[in-house]
């Protein structure tokens, strides 16, 4: 199930530690983020670790009461045409 209040916390998260990242896709549940160019790969780590650090806080955790989330996975992928 799509968790688009879950992808807008985290962007809401990333945009206040400063990283720019929006929501896409018909359910508004995909993370679509603008890093600036150029990119480094200290950018890479530090956008990778400030990820984690906000995807294991409370509210982006999906809700299982009405099983929402439920099987949800991150899927981290480089935009098309880029590798």
């Amino acid at each position: 199930m799509p968790a688009p209040r879950q992808a807008d916390n985290v962007i809401n998260r990333l945009r206040d530690r400063g990283t720019l990242a929006s929501t896409d896709g018909p359910h508004h549940n995909v993370l679509k983020l603008k890093p600036p160019m150029p990119f480094s790969a200290a950018d890479a780590d530090r956008l990778v670790t400030l990820l984690g650090e906000i995807l294991a806080e409370d509210a982006a955790q999906p809700s299982f009461s009405s099983n929402e989330g439920e099987g949800t996975t991150l899927v981290l992928e480089p935009p098309s045409g880029t590798g």
